[in-house]
């Protein structure tokens, strides 16, 4: 049996549809829509195939059994399980597009048509799965696509289907590497929020410093310009370098360390 996944795909498709309740019939005539074939039965039994448009048919005796559509029909199959070459469970999706070739086989030759053609094709693809090791799995979705038609092509056709178009939707990988990859993107994501944060808060540092060097260049031009016009400019400008020359000698000094200094007699004298 299939799983209810796959049931509840199945369900309400309008590949083959089946007339369960036999209800008598007195009309000669049967319409058949467009894009479609009728199976007629007569006491139980296979008579024909109904072709688009009015058909001719015996009234109570004959039955139309199952309705099927000629027109190409896609299931889509949902969480089914496999094993890798290195024994990891994984889980897949796969859409199908299907379309039936000879209705009466469609019809006759199993008893639930769409679950046994949906069960080969997920068959093939669990097999298919099971050639690859993990890690190159999910790189390999197209050449596993490519492998699977031939190998349902043979079994399909002889069920009166053809499979037109079949491919893996997703691989689920398994929860402990699902995990880890969670893990791993959290970790980068938080790494590039803390590199973001770290950048803007080194720009609005150098901006800062950038402030403190253009404000100190505008004093120092100021300064500049006033000694320019000052009348004792070359005094104040002395004093200056004595009080910086005293306080560096007071910051050696306490360093404890001899050192040699060269003393400006001019200075002393003064």
């Amino acid at each position: 049996m299939l799983a209810k996944e796959l049931k509840k795909s199945l369900k309400g498709n309008s590949l083959i549809k089946s007339s369960m309740r036999w209800v008598p019939s007195l009309s000669f005539m049967a319409v058949v829509p467009q894009g479609q074939q009728h199976v007629l039965e007569r006491f139980g039994s296979f008579r024909r195939i109904l072709d688009t448009g009015a058909n001719f048919k015996l009234p109570i005796i004959d039955k139309v059994k199952y309705r099927c559509s000629t027109q190409e029909e896609f299931l889509k199959v949902e969480n089914q399980p496999a094993t890798t070459k290195d024994e990891h469970e994984v889980s897949f999706g796969v859409l199908m597009v299907i379309k039936i070739e000879d209705v009466e086989k469609g019809c006759y030759k199993v008893k639930e048509p769409l679950e046994h053609l949906v069960n080969e094709i997920t068959t093939a693809f669990k097999k298919e799965i099971g050639n690859y090791d993990l890690r190159d799995l999910v790189s390999s979705k197209e050449a596993i696509n490519r492998a699977v038609v031939p190998a349902v092509e043979g079994d399909i056709s002889e069920d009166g289907f053809k499979c037109v178009d079949v491919a893996l939707t997703r691989i689920s990988l398994p929860s402990s590497i699902e995990e880890l990859i969670a893990e791993v993107r959290e970790r980068i994501e938080k790494h590039s929020i803390d590199q973001s944060e770290e950048g803007a808060e080194t720009k609005k540092r150098q901006q800062e410093e950038g402030e403190i060097k253009r404000a100190e260049r505008d004093a120092l031009k100021a300064t500049a310009e006033l000694l320019k016009t000052h009348p004792h400019a070359k005094f104040l400008m002395d004093q200056q370098l004595e009080v910086d020359y005293l306080d560096s000698l007071e910051t050696l000094i306490k360093n404890g360390k001899p050192l040699v200094i060269p003393v400006n007699m001019a200075v002393l004298e003064k």
